[in-house]
């Protein structure tokens, strides 16, 4: 495995209708905090760079939403199940 991933790497993992829009909003509302680096010609584009860990939450928070939830709500639940998870 990687020790990053870009967002074409992630919306393949995290699959299930997810769009860089959805991850976007993600990023904008605070839910994640991919880190920010230089690429392309003369590094003067920004790429996003995500870890395993945003990756799992992303599916996690996208697991929620799609059931219905609303953002907040949905990475509230990711949260405690990301939490849970991790006791065992």
């Amino acid at each position: 495995m990687p020790d990053f991933f870009n967002m074409v790497e992630v919306i393949e993992l995290v699959n299930d209708g997810i769009t860089r829009d959805h991850i976007y909003y993600m990023e904008k509302k605070g839910f994640i905090k991919p880190k920010m680096r230089r690429a392309g010609h003369a590094k003067k584009r920004q790429m996003r760079s995500f870890t395993e860990e945003h990756v799992g939450l992303i599916r996690l928070i996208w697991k929620h939403k799609r059931a219905g939830y609303e953002w907040g709500k949905a990475f509230d639940l990711a949260q405690e199940e990301r939490t849970q998870g991790s006791l065992f």
